[in-house]
């Protein structure tokens, strides 16, 4: 995958956002997209909280890192209280 520029990167984050909704839960979802879905925290807090069991099992494929939607979707709609970044 090319390395985008910031603007674009932004640009396919929005897109992926917007979808969102509408994907199937065994989709896979880039981890700078659930990261903004938990509330944007660092990537060293969501490897953190990965490593405590509050977010989902990254998939990890080639050097790129994933997120079920499904998982991502479970969390989201737990009573468990999610931490401030």
């Amino acid at each position: 995958m090319p390395v985008r520029k910031d603007g674009q990167q932004q640009e396919a984050i929005d897109k992926a956002l917007r979808h969102f909704p509408s994907i199937p839960d065994d989709a896979l979802v880039g981890f700078a997209v659930s990261r903004v879905l938990f509330g944007s925290p660092s990537r060293a807090t969501a490897y953190r909280r990965i490593e405590d069991g509050t977010y989902p099992p990254i998939v990890k494929i080639g050097g790129s890192n994933f997120m079920r939607a499904g998982d991502i979707r479970r969390v989201l709609n737990s009573d468990l209280p999610r931490k401030a970044a």
